[in-house]
């Protein structure tokens, strides 16, 4: 898994064409609706990778195909955390106004239970969400991406290597996270948010490349000679 994990971040610098593609992709995202444009591509990228196919999309082929695909990959992303984040709110009402901000208050402590149900939420749903997006794209069908057995049945067929993507991936968002708060300029911090956020997404994309169990790969074979074993023609005669 090491081996993986190397690899993948290898592929984000291997070519000059990645680096372009990291300073696009982390330019756009600074910008709002815009920066859909930049998550589709990397949406587009992993499903390019999940076919095996080593061609990388073009910022310029399609701009409303990137829109689509960046509009349907945040609003996965979304549902999938709007649970945790509304369980937020909800413990934020209870500690700071409920509660009047007596720590013995009752409306305290179950605003600090409701918190702990929050984190076991965020740490369940972040750990089902990349293994949703690459089904979603395998499969072509946005309702699989929140089909959860099936999700889970897919992570079953390798739960350890599972486990250290999604430690991986988690690590490196909070480190650019911590990163980004450090910095006390907020349109310097805005600015390198894109890139950091960006090339997060470019090295997680590669990793799940690395570990997904898929389906069914069908690779081209281009031949130039006649199939010795397998010909259309006649059998000839003895």
């Amino acid at each position: 898994m090491r081996k993986k994990i190397l690899e993948a971040f290898r592929s984000t610098a291997k070519t000059g064409r990645n680096a372009q593609d990291i300073l696009i992709g982390g330019t756009l995202l600074f910008f709002p609706i815009i920066q859909f444009i930049s998550i589709g591509f990397l949406l587009k990228k992993l499903d390019l990778i999940l076919r095996l196919e080593k061609t990388s999309p073009r910022w310029d082929e399609n701009l409303k195909e990137l829109l689509i695909w960046g509009v349907m990959g945040a609003g996965v992303a979304l549902v999938y955390l709007a649970i945790p984040f509304l369980l937020m709110l909800l413990s934020g009402f209870f500690v700071s106004t409920l509660s009047g901000g007596k720590i013995l208050s009752l409306f305290f402590v179950r605003g600090q239970v409701i918190n702990l149900v929050m984190i076991l939420f965020f740490i369940f749903t972040t750990f089902l969400l990349p293994m949703a997006i690459p089904i979603m794209l395998e499969s072509k069908n946005l309702r699989r991406a929140f089909n959860i057995p099936l999700i889970l049945d897919r992570i079953f067929l390798i739960p350890r290597d599972y486990v250290i993507t999604y430690a991986t991936i988690l690590s490196l968002y909070i480190a650019s996270l911590a990163i980004i708060f450090l910095i006390t300029q907020l349109v310097i911090g805005l600015i390198l948010a894109g890139f950091l956020l960006f090339y997060d997404g470019y090295a997680s994309i590669h990793l799940i490349g690395k570990v997904f169990p898929r389906q069914s790969v069908t690779v081209p074979v281009k031949t130039t000679e006649p199939d010795l074993f397998y010909s259309s023609g006649p059998t000839p005669k003895t």
